[in-house]
């Protein structure tokens, strides 16, 4: 039966993205504190989404340059989620400005090694 394949993911943020989110929320505060508020609302419910729809997201360009396939990332412009899903949860991995270099980025946190370019 179709219902079957309904069961709700749960979501994990890891420490490092709930400080990406809290770095985000405090730099934008600064000049604007209601925007601030809007943005990491809107950035919590779009992971929101992914209890439902954890594939919805495409995988990360940058990790499968790297030869990773495991991550995924939805975009709430300018911010990039990366996450990783399994059998029952979602973990949220990062949320990462892409104005930045995000392949250097996720090299360091999720795969622990420098980025090479020939």
């Amino acid at each position: 039966m179709a219902w079957a394949n309904l069961r709700m993911h749960k979501i994990a943020w890891t420490s490092v993205a709930e400080r990406d989110l809290e770095s985000i929320s405090e730099f934008i505060a600064m000049s604007n504190p209601r925007n601030a508020i809007k943005i990491v609302q809107k950035i919590r419910s779009k992971v929101r989404m992914l209890k439902r729809l954890p594939l919805s997201g495409r995988k990360v360009p940058e990790m499968l340059f790297l030869g990773s396939t495991a991550y995924r990332e939805i975009i709430t412009p300018p911010w990039r989620i990366v996450y990783r899903v399994d059998q029952r949860n979602v973990y949220i991995m990062g949320v990462l400005d892409a104005r930045r270099d995000v392949a250097s980025i996720l090299s360091q946190r999720l795969l622990n090694q420098p980025v090479s370019l020939n």
